[in-house]
């Protein structure tokens, strides 16, 4: 992360502690007044949803409509939203558990949440004993906490979850039959760029706030983590970020988000999204004044349009369209469904 940052420094030059999402919004402002729009309507996603309510917040008066899809939680530092990743992975987990226990018939893995996770921790140190264990487990533990935000893939992650044990205890089919069941995840390494230029902004902008300079935070934080949230790579939820080595300071705070005098709006946010806690686009929906549309037992991110999710599209649609706000918590199911098992009768 160091590395990072300095790199950073090197090819931003004197641009970077400009890259913020105060002047992002002031960009967009410009581009309303070239255009002679007295309004902007917006649509934002993630990072994106935080963009829009900071420009209602700075430009309140040339505002219509807004959209707000998968929010960060407007009191949270980056570093705090990047925490409660953690919690929000481990919630789908002891879904997905819960599920599971409830349907012992069907995966063998246990009665209840709690057997089942145990059957998860049985796997993991028995995937940690085989050779090359140490990246197994980190496998296992990322797909454990990834797949279980896709609600349809609950019976294949227990299938999994079944043949592993199976594979790793003494006398299994042995590590080549667990790398196999375990191909599709990958680890994320530091050089992974997912595109230079949204990484780039995403580091630039998570700048904005302060980060603590003492990496004992973040190794105590990540410490925790580890045992607490080992699901869908929570440790790195705590690691330290690019912030911790810090080239430059912001050249103004960021916006302290309030509601103001615009149009009421629009926030979707599914209850099991891992990335952006629920919790967060409930909070961004009380501070601003708008509608909340809650995607209903669903790992969903970044919904409206992108999602495929055809009810949710249709409510969104009516707002930007023909200015029709759906009522109070409003509530949209998912577009992955758990599987048609039925649970235990005994």
């Amino acid at each position: 992360m160091r590395q990072r940052e300095l790199a950073c420094g090197r090819a931003g030059g004197s641009l970077r502690p400009h890259i913020s999402t105060r002047n992002t919004a002031r960009d967009m402002d410009v581009l309303r007044q070239v255009l002679g729009e007295t309004h902007l309507s917006f649509v934002g996603y993630a990072y994106g949803a935080y963009v829009g309510a900071v420009y209602a917040s700075m430009f309140p008066d040339h505002l219509d409509r807004s959209v707000l899809d998968s929010c960060v939680g407007p009191r949270w530092t980056w570093r705090e939203q990047f925490l409660w990743q953690g919690d929000a992975v481990h919630r789908n987990v002891n879904q997905w558990a819960r599920w599971t226990g409830e349907r012992h018939t069907a995966f063998g893995l246990g009665r209840g949440r709690a057997q089942v996770l145990s059957a998860v921790e049985r796997v993991a140190g028995l995937l940690e004993s085989q050779p090359g264990g140490v990246r197994l487990r980190t496998l296992f533990d990322g797909a454990v906490g990834t797949r279980c935000a896709d609600r349809g893939r609950w019976a294949e992650l227990a299938e999994a979850v079944g043949a592993l044990l199976a594979a790793a205890a003494p006398g299994g089919a042995g590590p080549e039959a667990c790398a196999e069941l375990l191909s599709e995840q990958a680890v994320w390494r530091a050089a992974d760029g997912e595109g230079t230029r949204r990484v780039a902004v995403l580091e630039a902008v998570t700048l904005e706030h302060e980060w603590p300079d003492d990496l004992e935070v973040y190794y105590n934080d990540m410490r925790d983590f580890r045992k607490r949230f080992p699901y869908g790579y929570g440790v790195l939820r705590a690691q330290p970020w690019v912030g911790a080595f810090r080239t430059f300071q912001p050249a103004e705070p960021p916006t302290r988000l309030r509601p103001g005098d615009f149009p009421t709006g629009l926030v979707v946010q599914a209850d099991g999204d891992p990335m952006d806690h629920y919790a967060g686009g409930v909070e961004m929906a009380e501070l601003l004044g708008h509608r909340l549309l809650t995607v209903e037992d669903s790992g969903e991110h970044e919904i409206y349009v992108l999602g495929g999710n055809a009810h949710v599209d249709a409510v969104v649609h009516r707002y930007l369209v023909d200015g029709r706000l759906p009522a109070e918590h409003t509530v949209c199911r998912g577009v992955s469904l758990r599987p048609d098992i039925p649970a235990d009768t005994d």
